[in-house]
């Protein structure tokens, strides 16, 4: 009697940490990007290289060529009842993966979410801390990362030039100031 209730008692147990466990394999994990770097450029046309460390590896599936979304998380506040709302999350971007290894990944832009496309965050590149999600393609909503060139700065003071009307300067004697002008 006091065997088969010692039994059922390290049954239970043993069933129960198989629930655990299994519950801790279910609840997806949080990945993020832990760390960013860049090359430095010593010439002008040599290009430069942003590379984004995610705590995503080959453990958990990942692999060279694969896509993951970067999302970030906004906690929102409302200031009039002051309570916090639910978090808000952002897309912010997409990444491929360049080098992966047991426990991390290393991965570079592929694509930029529009900032037309999505609310107000105070950044719009890809920051430490961003949550990533494996994705299976790369989306084709998101618009290309290739930014539209700023003109170069001379162009620039052309404009600028072209645009202002000239104003006729009067004579002032020395000592004098002209209160007539206005500056913009």
């Amino acid at each position: 009697m006091v065997m088969k209730s010692i039994f059922v008692i390290l049954s239970a147990l043993i069933l129960a940490q198989l629930f655990n466990i299994n519950e801790a394999l279910a609840r997806p994990k949080d990945y993020s990007v832990f760390a960013i770097r860049k090359n430095l450029p010593l010439h002008d046309n040599e290009p430069i290289f942003r590379d984004y460390y995610i705590n995503l590896g080959t453990d958990e599936g990942m692999r060279v060529g694969q896509y993951v979304a970067v999302k970030r998380r906004v906690p929102v506040i409302d200031i009039y009842r002051n309570k916090a709302q639910d978090d808000l999350i952002v897309p912010i971007a997409h990444l491929k993966v360049i080098h992966a290894q047991k426990s991390m990944c290393v991965a570079r832009l592929a694509s930029q979410v529009s900032p037309e496309q999505i609310p107000v965050v105070q950044f719009e590149q890809v920051m430490l801390g961003d949550r990533v999600e494996l994705v299976e393609d790369l989306p084709t909503r998101d618009v290309a990362v290739a930014p539209v060139p700023a003109p170069a700065p001379e162009t620039v003071a052309e404009e600028n030039l072209k645009a202002t009307p000239k104003k006729e300067s009067k004579p002032v004697a020395q000592g004098q100031t002209d209160l007539t002008t206005t500056r913009n």
